[in-house]
């Protein structure tokens, strides 16, 4: 059908100003408007419009219009969503086959005539006579594609068609890259968040933390985490997934560590759209390298922290191409910098905890917290100015971004209170009166900041005395209880976490339980809990064990103990620590 060009233009102008006037556009409204006004620019009988799930190469078919009637808006994978809708099987496979090659290929088609198909592909029957397919691309990221059809007539569309309708997709691909953006750029901030605020765990938790952030945003059952030693000069990896089953102990064949060696020396991402590209960079970069390794789409992001490249986060797909974009090596440099931190003090934590733990001795802490100061102080100063960059160059009306640098910065202080924590650990000081109660509080409330939709509760009967003690060894040993039991209940429906304190004047001691409602402790582990550094296991969510076996080491000093009063795998877990109640010294 002939139209006036001018018309044409003017739709296509409404299209875009209609996409990028409202940051705020859902999902379904951005598609509302490509499909409503591809009917009003092509005026088609049959129009199909589908997102693209990478991870699954599969469509994920959202909207579907047969012969002028708009028959649902879909969210449901592959072409058993379109047999529902469509007259017969044969017809829904033709086109599934048909979008699935636009979002593959990253390429329109139009097929105007029967014959047009035999030369596109002999081995497809046409079982009906035009089609035009638009893919939804920003650069070389696809977001979905829009199809036209007729069941009937040739000739439906025209080349100036398609160039419409590919006009109108990129307006709709920006407008859904955008709102991904946005999203994405959250979801960062949130990773770095929730990665710096576990110190405390060991290095395995840790990568299976970053694996469990990253999942929702790019596919990976093809990934590895290799760990760097700049003294051995060796890569060790540490956590390596194929086909989203981990491999233990595994090692890469020969050849196979060339990309991973070029990000630890140059410090510098690598992204391979195809496997060409990875084939070109071995014969420029190791072209001595006899048996390459290559992917058909490769994404590696350096580890850092102090100035030093502490490892290598890498996705791949053997046999797909353009898994990976420009926006996922966007999103994958920034997390894997937070994940070398998260790694690095994490590190510097347990060595100085394990300082500690050998001397047996509080004091040898004040030497290693001046090491740990100075490395976490480096990160906190990349951190802040870029927040303060980040405030004068983005939208600020957009309460989401706002959201994010707030949360940026008050990780930045839940970082200097932990510094700050563990530096009054190490000076310890004469013994001095504490208010148990009071002591708690602080600590609770510090806890509900990190472990937001946990219940956490405080319940001390009237009248119990205040101790001689240290105040900032006793917050380490509440700080250490508490997090280990919410960390118990995280995946329960209801987290529950409740500390109850009593006085027992016949015994002049202080009993307080902390009380959950998790899977309870391993009766294996329950034994040598507090005897040695050992993991309660995720039953109880406790990490390395350090926290409880320092805890025990300064209970014994003041006098006091701690047990395990009761654990089940239906009712949860009671840990019991009892402090003696000493005259307090008058000044």
């Amino acid at each position: 059908m002939a139209r006036e060009k001018a018309y044409c233009l003017d739709t296509l102008i409404t299209v875009g100003r209609r996409l990028s006037s409202d940051p705020y556009l859902t999902q379904r409204e951005i598609l509302e408007i490509l499909h409503d006004h591809t009917i009003d620019l092509l005026s088609p009988r049959n129009i199909v419009i589908a997102l693209y799930d990478r991870a699954a190469d599969a469509p994920i078919y959202a909207m579907i219009y047969r012969d002028g009637v708009k028959l649902a808006d879909l969210r449901t994978y592959g072409v058993l969503a379109l047999r529902e809708y469509l007259p017969t099987p044969e017809l829904a496979n033709t086109i599934d086959v048909l979008m699935l090659w636009s979002l593959r290929e990253h390429q329109p088609l139009i097929l105007p005539r029967r014959e047009s198909w035999r030369s596109w592909n002999p081995e497809i029957e046409p079982i009906f006579p035009s089609w035009a397919c638009a893919p939804l691309m920003v650069g070389t990221k696809v977001l979905g594609a829009i199809a036209v059809f007729h069941l009937t007539d040739d000739l439906s569309f025209t080349n100036d068609d398609l160039r419409y309708l590919q006009a109108m997709a990129d307006y709709a691909a920006i407008a859904l890259d955008n709102k991904e953006v946005n999203a994405q750029l959250k979801s960062i901030f949130e990773i770095g968040r929730e990665l710096s605020s576990n110190i405390q765990l060991d290095e395995d938790e840790i990568l299976v933390l970053i694996r469990e952030q990253l999942q929702p945003l790019m596919p990976t059952d093809n990934m590895y985490i290799a760990l760097y030693d700049e003294d051995k000069k060796h890569l060790r990896f540490g956590s390596v997934y194929r086909d989203g089953v981990k491999l233990e102990g595994w090692t890469p064949a020969s050849g196979g560590m060339s990309r991973s060696w070029w990000i630890i020396t140059h410090g510098e991402p690598l992204l391979h759209h195809t496997r060409e590209a990875g084939e070109k960079w071995y014969a420029e970069t190791e072209s001595h390298n006899q048996t390459p390794v290559i992917f058909s789409s490769y994404l590696g992001a350096p580890m850092t922290a102090s100035g030093r490249t502490i490892g290598v986060i890498a996705l791949y797909h053997p046999e797909q191409e353009y898994v990976f974009n420009d926006s996922d090596l966007d999103i994958l440099v920034p997390l894997a910098r937070y994940a070398g931190i998260a790694l690095y003090n994490a590190q510097l934590y347990r060595e100085a905890r394990g300082d500690l733990l050998a001397a047996k001795k509080l004091a040898t802490l004040g030497t290693a917290m001046g090491a740990i100061q100075h490395r976490i102080r480096n990160s906190l100063t990349f951190i802040a100015p870029q927040v303060t960059s980040l405030r004068k160059r983005v939208d600020l009306s957009n309460p989401d971004i706002s959201q994010i640098l707030d949360d940026i910065e008050q990780n930045v202080t839940f970082t200097q209170h932990l510094i700050a924590r563990l530096n009054q650990l190490a000076n310890e000081g004469e013994p001095e009166a504490v208010c148990l109660e009071t002591t708690l509080e602080h600590v609770l409330e510090d806890a509900r900041l990190r472990f937001k939709g946990t219940d956490l509760q405080l319940a001390f009967e009237p009248g119990i005395p205040d101790i001689r003690g240290s105040e900032a060894q006793l917050t380490e040993i509440f700080m250490n209880l508490i997090e280990n039991a919410c960390r118990a209940v995280r995946q329960m429906p209801q987290p529950t976490v409740k500390v109850e304190g009593k006085f027992d004047p016949a015994e002049s001691v202080i009993h307080i339980r902390f009380i959950d409602n998790g899977t309870g402790i391993d009766p294996q582990v329950q034994e040598r809990l507090f005897f040695k550094p050992v993991s309660s296991g995720a039953q109880h969510g406790v990490s390395s064990g350090l926290g409880l076996w320092l805890s025990k080491l300064i209970l014994d000093s003041m006098g006091g103990d701690i047990a395990v009063e009761e654990t089940h795998p239906q009712c949860g877990t009671t840990l019991r620590v009892t402090l003696p109640v000493l005259p307090v010294l008058e000044a």
